[in-house]
C-alpha cells in the first residue's frame, strides 16, 4: 500500500477493513513466512528488479501454499502465481 502512495491513516483504515472482512468470513489463521520463502524471494527479485521484497515474499508464499495473491499491484500478473486483482473485487 505504501508503494502505491497510500498514507498511514488510509493504510490503517484499510487494514482495519481487511481485519473486519476476515473475521466476518471466520478466517483467523495465517501462513507463516519461512526462511526458505525469503531465500526464494531474493532469487525471484534477481530475475525481476522491479519486484519489491514484499511482493516477492508474497509470491513465494503463494506458490508454496497454492493460494492466490490478493493485490491491486499488476506486477503480480507476471509472477507465475495465482492472482486476484483487488480492484475487481471492489468494483
Amino acid at each position: 500500500m505504501s508503494s502505491q502512495g497510500l498514507n498511514e491513516q488510509d493504510m490503517g483504515e484499510a487494514f482495519s477493513l481487511i481485519g473486519t472482512t476476515l473475521a466476518k468470513h471466520k478466517l483467523d489463521s495465517y501462513t507463516c513466512i519461512t526462511l526458505s520463502d525469503v531465500h526464494l524471494a531474493t532469487t525471484l527479485r534477481k530475475k525481476s528488479r522491479s519486484l519489491t521484497l514484499f511482493d516477492s515474499v508474497h509470491a513465494t508464499v503463494s506458490a508454496r501454499e497454492d493460494v492466490p495473491i490478493l493485490s491491486s499491484d499488476s506486477i503480480c500478473r507476471d509472477l507465475g502465481v495465482k492472482w486476484v486483482d483487488l480492484r475487481e473485487l471492489a468494483a
